[in-house]
């Protein structure tokens, strides 16, 4: 997570950064570098899925798979579910 201030973002918005990286040791493995980014490429696109189901408003950010979230989350998003209360055991 990083916080981006709206004079650094070419679309002029401010949010948080954020993004689903790597232990450093795996970029050296040249010999895995396509799986490597693959795989960042993959957990970039669920973490922004997820983001966005918790109602947080989400967007692309940069040419690295980044995403920006630019606003907190809507009112009524994930909402619990209801559940009947206990009529003992039948």
């Amino acid at each position: 997570m990083l916080p981006i201030p709206a004079r650094h973002n070419p679309d002029g918005q401010a949010g948080i950064a954020v993004s689903w990286t790597t232990h450093n040791l795996l970029t050296l493995d040249w010999d895995r570098g396509r799986e490597h980014h693959d795989t960042q490429q993959t957990m970039n696109r669920a973490l922004a899925s997820v983001l966005k189901a918790l109602g947080y408003q989400v967007g692309p950010f940069g040419t690295g798979g980044a995403s920006l979230v630019t606003g907190p989350r809507r009112s009524g998003s994930m909402t619990t579910p209801r559940t009947r209360p206990s009529r003992g055991r039948r």
